[in-house]
This record gives C-alpha cells, sequence and structure tokens, in this order.
C-alpha cells in the first residue's frame, strides 16, 4: 500500500499560490512590501531548542515559555532586548508530552502546563515561579484547551477554564468544562484556582472554549455536533446550537464589537455557522466548498463584520462580511511547484489538503493586518489589508527559487521540517508587531513595523 507521509510532504514542498488577496479597484495581487519576502536566516533573532513543542507569550509581553518535546522541559524567556533564556528550566521526568502552557493574565510567575503521562492521563500543573527557581503549587485533574484558538483565562484573567477528568473522545463519557476563579497573586506564596461552577452536557471532545468581551458568557464548541453559550456566574446553559451537518465541530469565536454579539462556529464537514445571541437564530450558514474539509483557524475583526477564516482546502484563508454574506478576499496555495519523485507524483497530490492547513489566523495592528500560519508550509505570513501589501516569513527552503544552500539537498529536495505553529503580538511600544515561529529547531523572531498613516482603514 502507497503512503505519502508529512514528512516527505515537507521535503517536496515548494511556496507556490493559487489565488492571493487582491486590492481594488485593479484586483492586482498584493505585492511584498519593501523587505516583505524573508525566509530563514533573515529574523531578528533565533533561540536554539530542539523540537519545540508549544509556546505562549504572557499578556505583558515581557515573558515567553516554551516546552521541549524531546527533552520534557519548559523554559521561560525574558523578551526584553535581546531575549535571553532564564536560568528557570523545569524538567519532567514523567512527561510524555506537554501540549498547552498558559501564563496568568495578571501574575507572569504564575504558568500552567497542559500534559500527557506516559498512560495517556492529562494534567494540569500549575507552577510558581521564585528566585529558587519553579516549583509546582496545584496539580488538577484534567487538560486545558490551548488548540484551535481557545482561551483558557478570561480577559481580565479573572476566571479560568479546564476540562475536567479524563474522558475518550468519540465515546459516550460526559465533557464536562469546569470554570475557576483565579485567585493567584503576586504578593502571597500561594496559588487558588477554586472551582466556581461546573458546565455539564457535552458528550464528546470538547475542542474549543472562549469567553465574550465582558466575561459574561463562556462559549465551547464540541464533536458532539453542539456549541454552546453559558452563563458564567451561574453555569446556565444559554443557547444550545447544532450544527445540521452534524460531525466534529472544531472552533468557535465571540465577536469583539458591535450589537447584536455574534457567535462563529466551525462544522466538521466545510461549513461556517454565525448565530445571534440576542435571540438564538442562526444568521448565516456558509458552505466553504463540496470537499467537506476542516477549517479549525478563525478571528472577528476589530469592526465586528468581518471575520478570518483559515483551514485546509489548500490552506485556504478567506476573508467574510459577515453583514453581507459575502466573501472578500480568499488565498489559496497550489501544488504546481511540488516536487515529489517520480513515483509519488499522484499520491502526493492526493495528498495536499491533508498536509495543508492555515491552523492560525490574528488580526493585529487594530485590524490593518492579518497574521496567519499555515502548516505543511510551515511558514508565517502577514497580509496588510490597509496597505494591500504582505510578508512571508518562509521555512528555510521552501522558497521557489531556493535550489541550493543550507536547507536544499543536491537533489533539489527541502531539508528543513515542519513547525508548530507561531505566535503574534502587538509592540505598541515599540511601534510594532513582533512573530515568533515555533520551528522544528527552535523559535525565530520577526518584526514589521506598525502603521503610521493616522485614519488608515483597511480597504478590500
Amino acid at each position: 500500500m502507497f503512503t505519502y507521509s508529512s514528512d516527505q510532504f515537507h521535503r517536496d514542498w515548494k511556496y507556490a499560490t493559487e489565488k492571493e488577496f487582491t486590492y481594488p479597484p485593479e484586483s492586482k495581487p498584493y505585492p511584498y512590501a519593501s523587505n516583505g519576502s524573508q525566509e530563514w536566516g533573515d529574523e531578528v533573532q533565533k533561540l536554539d531548542f530542539p523540537q519545540p513543542s508549544t509556546a505562549c507569550i504572557s499578556k505583558d509581553q515581557k515573558k515567553l515559555a516554551v516546552a521541549v518535546k524531546s527533552s520534557s522541559t519548559i523554559s521561560i524567556i525574558d523578551t526584553t532586548t535581546p531575549w535571553q533564556v532564564s536560568p528557570h528550566q523545569i524538567t519532567h521526568a514523567a512527561a510524555a508530552e506537554i501540549e498547552g502552557l498558559v501564563f496568568d493574565p495578571n501574575n507572569t510567575d504564575i504558568l500552567l502546563s497542559s500534559e500527557i503521562d506516559a498512560n495517556r492521563r492529562p494534567t494540569v500543573r500549575v507552577w510558581r515561579s521564585s528566585g529558587d527557581g519553579l516549583e509546582t503549587q496545584v496539580i488538577i485533574n484534567g487538560r486545558l484547551r490551548t488548540q484551535f484558538g481557545a482561551h483558557v483565562f478570561s480577559p481580565s484573567g479573572k476566571w479560568m477554564t479546564y476540562l475536567a477528568g479524563n474522558p475518550r473522545a468519540n465515546g459516550v463519557e460526559p465533557w464536562d468544562v469546569v470554570i475557576c476563579r483565579s485567585e493567584s497573586s503576586s504578593s502571597s506564596s500561594s496559588v487558588f484556582f477554586p472551582e466556581h461552577v461546573v458546565l455539564r452536557g457535552h458528550t464528546d471532545n470538547v475542542t474549543w472554549t472562549g469567553w465574550n468581551a465582558d466575561e459574561s458568557l463562556l462559549g465551547s464548541v464540541s464533536w458532539d455536533g453542539t456549541a454552546r453559550i453559558w452563563d458564567v456566574a451561574t453555569g446556565a446553559q444559554v443557547h444550545v446550537f447544532t450544527t445540521t451537518e452534524g460531525g466534529q465541530n472544531w472552533t468557535g469565536a465571540f465577536s469583539k464589537s458591535g450589537s447584536p454579539l455574534l457567535f462563529a462556529a466551525t462544522g466538521g464537514r466545510g461549513t461556517l455557522h454565525i448565530f445571534d445571541l440576542a435571540n438564538g437564530s442562526e444568521r448565516w450558514m456558509y458552505d466553504f466548498d463540496e470537499s467537506r474539509d476542516w477549517w479549525r483557524a478563525l478571528d472577528w475583526h476589530p469592526n465586528g463584520r468581518w471575520l478570518a477564516v483559515g483551514g485546509r482546502a489548500g490552506a485556504s484563508l478567506l476573508l467574510l462580511d459577515v453583514e453581507e454574506k459575502r466573501v472578500l478576499q480568499e488565498r489559496r496555495l497550489s501544488a504546481r511547484n511540488l516536487r515529489p519523485d517520480q513515483e509519488e507524483e499522484g499520491m502526493s497530490r492526493l495528498f495536499l489538503n491533508r498536509w495543508l492547513e492555515v491552523s492560525t489566523v490574528k488580526f493585529v495592528d487594530g485590524g490593518r493586518k492579518l497574521a496567519f500560519w499555515s502548516t505543511g508550509d510551515s511558514s508565517v505570513e502577514v497580509l496588510d489589508i490597509a496597505e494591500g501589501t504582505k510578508w512571508r516569513f518562509a521555512r528555510g527552503g521552501t522558497n521557489p527559487d531556493s535550489e541550493r544552500g543550507e536547507w536544499v539537498d543536491d537533489r533539489g529536495k527541502v531539508t528543513s521540517q515542519g513547525g508548530k505553529g507561531m505566535l503574534v503580538w502587538d509592540d505598541e511600544e515599540g511601534g510594532q508587531t513582533v512573530l515568533v515561529s515555533i520551528d522544528f529547531d527552535g523559535l525565530r523572531v520577526w518584526k514589521i513595523p506598525a502603521s503610521t498613516r493616522e485614519g488608515l482603514k483597511p480597504q478590500v
């Protein structure tokens, strides 16, 4: 039986696009901004870590934590210039996998890790940093949900949520969501996350949880075919939305502004659902394509009506106008530069949608720019939807003109491996957006300037 692995795909992949964002009124593809086409070696800084698996940034942007798969360690990085690895490093002798990290928004000395041990049992470990290193303060039987844009802490840091116990996906066990009060304090040596309420109702894997802006509501999305909205104060179930096609729902997001409040959720068979939380109605269902591929990345624009959606289908990225119910822009990758061996030619293209996916999307710079990361390509990209320009920070060897060098062998195959994602945030004091690619051999830091033109608004 012929197979074509992700490692093979990473070796064969060369960047090409089938469809790109265009700038009106000429509808020409966005050109690269000044110094907008970069690749490994051009980064501002690189921090060496063998096989980093996940990372997070603190709310004040002064600390970054990274988990390293090969050594089962977590390192803390001081992000003041130049970035430095703290001597506080935690070694997990028994941890098989660290699948999530998150700092307490109100106390950067507190770090939460979500771990899976050798027996596949999940544990949430709460750490406190002190002059003597990092020490375990609390161990919780459960897991954090940090993938697909999920949020563990509420915006103010008042609430924390996790998934209780160790239920199995595709089973019949309940998947309960626990909301805790966050009572850690920088002035106290103790860390407390007392249980506030348990949300019961989901019957399969809960893939996403997140909060609305005022923290009165928690949303949850599950493989049980539902998206649910909960009252944070009482734990009451406010809405149960069932996707009409069933299947594995993946991610959700509350609109950031506007009235009424909207909730977006992606269905497991290639659909997007927009729900009106004022009356519980479905405002719009958008069917992406006939392939029924997964769409697992969402972010609302600050204007409350535009929504960025990323998924498979050739690492597609869509910008949607929810109010007008239409597609504003679309970007999709192409396989025309893929370089498989002759015997792999046909099968490699069949596997294209499996290994390519826009898995992270985020609006930055006041909504003027859209940053995203694609699995398979394993590169960071930014679209400036105000200026109509773009940036690409390419994985080594994946640019079409990379024929030789450090990341290409004598056969023209790419030697760099795939990464795990990106972090991105606005450094308002520095007047820039900071992007960190979580690559197979460490973290690479990239920076682009913030817009300096007053009143510049996105155009589509």
